[in-house]
């Protein structure tokens, strides 16, 4: 139970400690590779982290860096959410998205959710790996069903909504901070070999 901010702070410092580093570059590595469209696809809070980050990687690491990332949250187009969840259903929304967008094996789609149940996330990776995309899934409490269905999974193993969520930031902050780091070093390299 959560009392104060020291409890708080306890809370996200065990939560890291089960983050599998290697999984997060394999996340990272894929990003980087072959030039995918990375779709990420959450509901509630998580819905605002896949927002978040395609801000940070669309304008912040591309400003800073000029790597070009094409990313896009599924979470963001209201009318078109509330079109297929009126028309359709609220379970299809990511993955109705999917086929409209056209997305394809060279994309990579990034699931967020803090119980890893709800069926909009289900349908949407279960659509992604039908179309041959890496499948990557955030999760928390249990992982749930999209724990054991997404190529790659990282768990947060806490029931605590505000720890996994905040965790979940900091695996995708931490991926654009590395993208910022590594070509700026980079960039010093560059310049400090073409002065020798």
């Amino acid at each position: 139970m959560i009392t104060n901010f020291e409890t708080y702070r306890q809370n996200i410092s065990s939560a890291l400690h089960f983050v599998n580093a290697e999984s997060v570059d394999t996340l990272y590595n894929s990003i980087l590779s072959g030039n995918p469209t990375v779709y990420l696809f959450g509901n509630g809070g998580s819905a605002a982290i896949a927002e978040h980050w395609v801000c940070d990687i669309s304008k912040g690491v591309r400003l800073d860096t000029g790597i070009r990332v094409k990313a896009v949250s599924l979470s963001s187009n209201m009318p078109l959410i509330t079109a297929i969840a009126n028309d359709i259903g609220y379970h299809e929304i990511f993955s109705q998205q999917l086929d409209f967008i056209g997305a394809n094996s060279d994309d990579i789609a990034i699931a967020i959710s803090s119980s890893g149940n709800s069926k909009n996330i289900i349908n949407g990776l279960n659509r992604a790996k039908a179309k041959g995309m890496k499948t990557f899934a955030l999760t928390g409490f249990t992982g749930g069903e999209a724990k054991e269905i997404a190529d790659v999974s990282i768990h947060i193993p806490s029931a605590n909504y505000g720890v996994v969520e905040d965790t979940h930031m900091m695996i995708l902050h931490s991926i654009s901070q590395k993208m910022r780091y590594l070509n700026s070093l980079n960039n010093l390299l560059f310049i400090y070999f073409n002065k020798l």
